[in-house]
């Protein structure tokens, strides 16, 4: 399981790097390619390469893998959107969201294919068989949210705390992923 000093010093393994997180201010293509680099860093950090944010270029495949992302998104928005208009049910739905969307995050982040992105069965078990070190992680990237929102107080800082903040918790995230599913496989 991964620690909060090693999320909070993994973007600033290649110092460059951490800055790929701004590609999402170039409207329509930058949000799709950012978000397929967010897919990339997510993939290598499973992948055991986890010791500095990976390289933006080549571009092949972060556009269409951003979209892909944007798709799965829009689906889980409409399907919250639906579930939070039954009271009762709608918290509870709210709250299974936020549990297997880290897992849908990676789920497609290593096979590429919208339909892991949408697999909640899947993204369950690996929850729900692994609970206790889904809440660590939870409280984890809590903790690392915090500490960049402190860093962040000169407000000249946000340009490095905001992808900081996104990268530590992927870190973190793609972690329990790795760590989640190796157990499953057992």
């Amino acid at each position: 399981m991964a620690s909060i000093k090693e999320a909070l010093k993994y973007p600033f393994a290649n110092f460059a790097r951490l800055f790929n997180y701004w590609w999402v201010l170039i409207p329509i293509w930058g949000w799709f390619v950012a978000s397929g680099y967010g897919l990339r860093v997510n993939e290598q950090i499973i992948k055991g390469k986890d010791k500095e944010l990976p390289a933006i270029r080549p571009f092949d495949g972060l556009f269409k893998e951003g979209f892909f992302l944007f798709v799965v998104m829009i689906v889980l928005q409409i399907a919250l959107f639906v579930v939070m208009l039954v009271p009762i049910l709608g918290w509870i739905g709210y709250v299974y969201y936020i549990l297997i969307v880290p897992i849908l995050l990676a789920q497609i982040a290593v096979t590429k294919k919208i339909e892991d992105g949408l697999n909640i069965v899947d993204a369950s078990k690996v929850v729900f068989n692994n609970f206790g070190e889904w809440m660590v992680t939870f409280l984890k990237s809590l903790v690392v949210m915090i500490v960049w929102l402190l860093a962040s107080i000169p407000i000249i800082t946000l340009v490095i705390t905001i992808p900081a903040m996104s990268w530590s918790q992927s870190y973190l995230w793609a972690h329990y992923y790795k760590d989640a599913t190796k157990k499953t496989k057992k």
